[in-house]
C-alpha cells in the first residue's frame, strides 16, 4: 500500500528537506515520501523529466531548484517514474543529462558533476559487459567442434556421398518441404522419411555420423554444452545469484563444515528454527536446480532439462540438405540448425521451470519463513522478519529473473562491443561480486593495455578471472571476507606475429589457518589430476576449486598453462592464454 503523501505546498523545499533527513537516518517510508515530492516538484513546474526543469532556464537563476537537481534528481528516486523510465539505465542515462545541464549553470561544481558523468558512465559500460557475459552462458565452442569432425568424421561424410551417388542418388532438397506441408495438411505420410529411419548402408551410416556429432555437441569435455554449463552457470555463479539477497538479509545461513551447525545471525535468535528449516529446503532446491535440471539429460540424468532426441524427421531434415556439392562444414551447419531447434526448446523450458516452479517452491518457503509463530519471539521481533523477509524477497525476484534471462531463447549479442583490458578485468571482477554480495576484495591492479577487444575476449578472460575469485571468496578464510587480491596482466610475443601470449596472475591473501598441511595436500592432488589426464573425466564436476574447470580452457592450446600454488601469506594463480592481436588504434570510442 502507497502512502500517503505529505500535504505541504511548497514540494520543492519538502524534497530538499527529506534528502537532508535521509542523509542522516535510513527510512524507506521517509524515502517514499521524498519520490512524492519529487514527482510534485516536477508537476508543479508543468515537467515530467528532470532535464526539462534542469534545460529550462529556471535552474540558472535559482539555488534551491540547483539544489532540487543535484541532490533529489538521482536515480533511485527517479525510479519511481516507472512509466518513463523503463529500465535502470534510463535513469542512469538521464542523471548523465542533468549533470551535463548542472555543470553548465553551477561552474562551482562542474568538476564535481563531470566525475558523476563519468563514473556512471563506467558502471553502465560494466553492467552491459556484464550482460555480454551472461548472454554466452549457454555456449558451444562451434569452432573447435569443427576442426574435431575435420578430423574424424571427414572421412565418413565422403564414403556418405560415394554411397549415395553410386546407390540412389541424391535428395531433391524441395522432397522434404512437401512432405512436411502434406503431413501438416493431415495427409497420410506413413512409410516415407518423416516416420522411418533409412535402413540402407548409406542412410545408417549417415545416422552414425550426426550421432557423433550431436554427442560431441552436449557433452564434450572441452567444447560442449554441458562443460560451459559446468563453468558459466552451475559452478558458483548461480547459487551466488540464488542466495545472495537471502544471505544479505541473514534469512538464509550456510551450515558450518567443521561443526555442523548453522551460523544464524543474533538478530534473529529467537526464530533460529525456523531459518534453519528454511535454510535447509532451499538449500534442497538451489541444490536440485544445479544437480537434476541443468543437465543434459540421459539414462542417469532422466530431470535434465537440456535435452535432444533423434527422430527420422531430424535425419530426413540433414540429408534433404545434401547433394554433390555439400562440404562437411555445410553438413555440419545443417547439423547445428537442428539442433539449435532442440537447444531454444530447452532454453524455454529452464526459463519456465525458474520462473515458474522453482519460484513457486522458493516463495512457499519463503511464505512460511515469514509466518513464523515462534512463541520466543515478541510480536515486534515477528514485525522485524516479516519485513527483512519482504525486502530480501523483492531483491531475490529480480536476481531470479535475471537468472532466468540467460536462458532466453534466441538471445544473440548484436552490439559486439570493444574494451580494453582494463574494462574487461572491471567486468569479471564486477560479475564475480554480483554474484557473492558479501565478498568485497581490495584490489590492486596493474594490466597492460593490450588495445580493444572483442566478445570471445571478454568472455574467457571473465570465465578465467571469475572462477579464480569464486576460489577466494570460497577459501581465503580472512575475516569479513575481504581479502587483499592483487591482479597483474601482461602480454609476451609469440613466433606467430598474429597472437599474443596474456599472462593473467591473481595473489590472494589468505589467512594462516588456510595454509594448512591438509590443504597443501589437496592442491597437490588436484596438480596430480592436471597432469595424469585424470581431470577430463572431473572436469563437469562442481563445489571444488574450480582448477579443472581452468585447465579445460588452456588445454586447447600448448601455448598455454596454469599453475597454482601458496606462499607464505597467500595463494598464487598463474594462467596463460593466447589471444589474436588487434588493432591498437582503434579508439576506445568504438566500445
Amino acid at each position: 500500500m502507497r502512502a500517503i503523501r505529505f500535504e505541504i505546498d511548497n514540494k520543492l523545499s519538502l524534497a530538499v528537506v527529506l534528502f537532508e533527513y535521509l542523509q542522516i537516518k535510513e527510512d524507506r517510508e521517509i524515502f517514499q515520501q521524498l519520490q512524492f515530492a519529487y514527482e510534485d516538484t516536477l508537476a508543479g513546474y508543468g515537467f515530467e523529466r528532470p532535464t526539462q526543469l534542469a534545460e529550462s532556464g529556471l535552474a540558472a537563476n535559482s539555488a534551491a531548484v540547483k539544489t532540487f537537481l543535484r541532490n533529489v534528481c538521482i536515480p533511485a528516486v527517479m525510479d519511481v517514474s516507472f512509466w518513463l523510465f523503463k529500465t535502470s539505465r534510463d535513469t542512469l542515462r538521464e542523471r548523465i543529462s542533468v549533470c551535463s545541464s548542472l555543470a553548465l549553470i553551477d561552474s562551482d561544481r562542474s568538476a564535481e558533476y563531470r566525475n558523476e558523468i563519468k563514473d556512471i558512465t563506467r558502471g553502465i559500460d560494466i553492467e552491459e559487459g556484464i550482460e555480454d557475459v551472461d548472454r554466452s552462458r549457454v555456449f558451444v565452442d562451434l569452432v573447435r567442434l569443427g576442426r574435431w569432425a575435420s578430423k574424424e568424421l571427414a572421412e565418413s561424410f565422403e564414403r556418405y556421398k560415394a554411397l549415395t551417388r553410386a546407390k540412389s542418388g541424391f535428395e531433391d532438397p524441395g522432397e522434404f518441404e512437401k512432405l512436411v506441408k502434406d503431413f501438416l495438411g493431415g495427409k497420410d505420410v506413413s512409410g516415407t522419411g518423416l516416420v522411418l529411419y533409412p535402413k540402407d548402408e548409406q542412410g545408417q551410416l549417415l545416422i552414425e555420423i550426426i550421432d557423433s556429432v550431436v554427442h560431441r555437441y552436449f557433452n564434450d569435455e572441452e567444447c560442449g554444452l554441458d562443460a560451459y554449463l559446468s563453468m558459466r552457470v552451475r559452478h558458483g555463479s548461480l547459487a551466488g545469484h540464488l542466495r545472495g539477497p537471502l544471505e544479505e538479509a541473514g534469512v538464509l545461513v550456510a551450515r558450518d563444515k567443521a561443526t555442523g551447525k548453522f551460523d544464524v545471525p543474533d538478530r534473529w535468535r529467537d526464530f533460529k528454527e525456523d531459518i534453519e528449516r528454511f535454510s535447509i529446503e532451499y538449500e534442497q532446491l538451489v541444490s536440485d536446480l544445479i544437480k537434476t535440471r541443468l543437465q543434459i539429460r540421459t539414462p542417469n540424468k532422466p530431470d535434465g532439462l537440456f535435452a535432444y532426441e533423434m527422430t527420422p524427421l531430424s535425419v530426413y531434415y540433414v540429408r534433404s540438405g545434401i547433394d554433390e556439392s555439400t562440404t562437411l562444414d555445410d553438413l555440419l551447419q545443417k547439423i547445428y540448425e537442428m539442433l539449435d531447434v532442440f537447444l531454444q526448446r530447452s532454453l524455454q523450458q529452464v526459463k519456465n521451470y525458474l520462473i515458474g516452479d522453482f519460484r513457486e517452491r522458493a516463495e512457499s518457503a519463503l511464505g512460511m519463513l515469514s509466518d513464523s509463530k515462534s512463541l520466543a519471539s515478541s510480536h515486534q521481533a515477528r514485525l522485524e522478519l516479516q519485513k527483512a523477509v519482504a525486502e530480501a524477497s523483492t531483491d531475490w525476484q529480480a536476481s531470479l529473473d535475471r537468472v532466468a534471462a540467460w536462458f532466453a531463447p534466441n538471445e544473440k549479442n548484436e552490439r559486439a562491443a570493444l574494451r580494453t583490458m582494463h574494462q574487461i578485468v572491471e567486468i569479471a571482477v564486477q560479475a564475480t561480486m554480483n554474484a557473492h554480495r558479501s565478498f568485497e576484495p581490495k584490489l590492486e591492479m596493474e594490466i597492460e593495455d593490450l588495445g580493444l577487444q572483442g566478445p570471445d575476449v571478454l568472455v574467457e578472460i571473465t570465465d578465467i578471472l571469475f572462477t579464480v575469485l569464486d576460489n577466494v571468496h570460497r577459501h581465503c578464510g580472512v575475516n569479513g571476507n575481504t581479502p587483499n587480491v592483487k591482479i597483474k596482466m601482461r602480454s609476451e610475443p609469440l613466433e606467430d606475429d598474429s597472437a599474443i601470449r596474456v599472462i593473467i596472475n591473481v595473489e590472494s591473501e589468505v589467512a594462516p589457518h588456510v595454509i594448512s598441511a591438509n590443504n597443501k595436500n589437496r592442491v597437490n592432488k588436484i596438480r596430480e589430476q592436471i597432469v595424469s589426464g585424470d581431470w577430463r573425466s572431473r572436469v563437469k564436476l562442481e563445489g571444488g576449486s574450480g582448477f579443472l574447470k581452468l585447465k579445460r580452457i588452456v588445454a586447447s592450446d600448448n601455448r598455454q598453462s596454469l599453475d597454482f600454488c601458496f606462499t607464505d601469506n597467500s595463494f598464487v594463480v598463474s594462467v596463460s592464454v593466447v589471444i589474436a592481436i588487434t588493432l591498437q588504434s582503434e579508439s576506445i570510442e568504438t566500445a
